[in-house]
């Protein structure tokens, strides 16, 4: 399985967490667990870290990075607007694809 690391490798740009995130891989539907190194490369909890990771990170990491939520877009949509969706205050997974997802779509928008 690809980690993190072999993002940054693959991308010649530092992850944007400093600090791991933590996941409960019970509340991740299995065939979502593939995207968690993404979701451990990308997706911080602080809105100012995103943008500016959207802004420097290479082109490519969010072309690639479009492709497999593409790839994975009907399991993403059936968990983030299932029965997950109804329970608040939302599991920090559910927030986590939410803001990958989120990110997918518009990485465009940080670039001149």
């Amino acid at each position: 399985m690809i980690s993190e690391i072999n993002l940054e490798s693959k991308y010649q740009f530092k992850a944007i967490n400093h600090s791991p995130l933590k996941f409960d891989l019970e509340k991740i539907p299995r065939s979502l667990h593939i995207l968690i190194p993404f979701v451990k490369y990308f997706v911080s909890e602080n809105l100012e870290t995103r943008e500016t990771f959207m802004r420097d990170a290479p082109l490519k990491a969010f072309v690639d990075l479009d492709k497999m939520m593409t790839k994975y877009s009907k399991e993403i949509d059936i968990w983030l607007g299932g029965d997950e969706s109804l329970k608040y205050p939302y599991s920090k997974e559910y927030l986590y694809f939410s803001i990958l997802q989120l990110m997918s779509m518009e990485y465009l928008a940080f670039r001149d």
